[in-house]
């Protein structure tokens, strides 16, 4: 392919990688909410959410380098015409706090993490391990609520993210009726997303 001639839609590992990190990102907004939340939950539960979180999370930061890894050395689609200069903008701020967030986000829990005494497995299988740099001892009893506070923070950004960007993609979809949706939608759902706003 020419250096000049961008692709229409993106590719199967960047259409693999944005549907399972947008996956597991709803996941762990499930799951941070239902282990901080919700008083009844069993501590047998609450450990089980524990682990999958953490688990989930080193998933995303791993998945999200790859993918940044990915995306400057591959061509992506380029945005649709007629968009205003704020539009622009405001779609190239949203997909890079996106990424910001997706590596530091993860990256503040693992600090949390190892600052805790309650280890955990990667899904199973073996032991995450803590960040070498991370204070330990005395010196980290003032990391930890600041790092809670951080990850709060950074939580409820990605909510507010993940709205905007949704709303933004449906608005494309249903109101502008462009492509910007079908070309990182699955190959399997394109005709059904066709079928909904119309057929076309």
């Amino acid at each position: 392919m020419s250096r000049t001639a961008l692709p229409t839609v993106f590719d199967p590992v960047q259409k693999t990688l944005h549907w399972t990190i947008a996956l597991c990102i709803v996941a762990l907004l499930f799951l941070g909410w239902m282990m901080t939340g919700d008083p009844a939950l069993s501590e047998a539960t609450r450990r089980s959410f524990y682990g999958l979180h953490k688990s989930l999370g080193v998933t995303v930061l791993l998945l999200t380098l790859l993918r940044i890894a990915w995306r400057v050395t591959h061509q992506v689609p380029a945005l649709p015409g007629g968009l205003r200069p704020w539009e622009i903008w405001l779609a190239g701020a949203v997909w890079r706090l996106f990424y910001v967030l997706l590596v530091l986000q993860p990256l503040v829990g693992w600090m949390l993490y190892s600052l805790s005494p309650h280890k955990s497995l990667f899904f199973g299988l073996f032991p995450i391990p803590d960040l070498f740099f991370m204070p330990q001892g005395a010196d980290a009893a003032g990391w930890k609520d600041v790092l809670e506070g951080v990850h709060g923070f950074f939580a409820a950004a990605f909510a507010g993210l993940i709205v905007l960007h949704v709303g933004a993609a449906l608005k494309h979809h249903f109101v502008l009726r462009d492509a910007v949706l079908l070309r990182m939608a699955p190959n399997f759902l394109a005709p059904v997303l066709r079928l909904l706003r119309g057929g076309r």
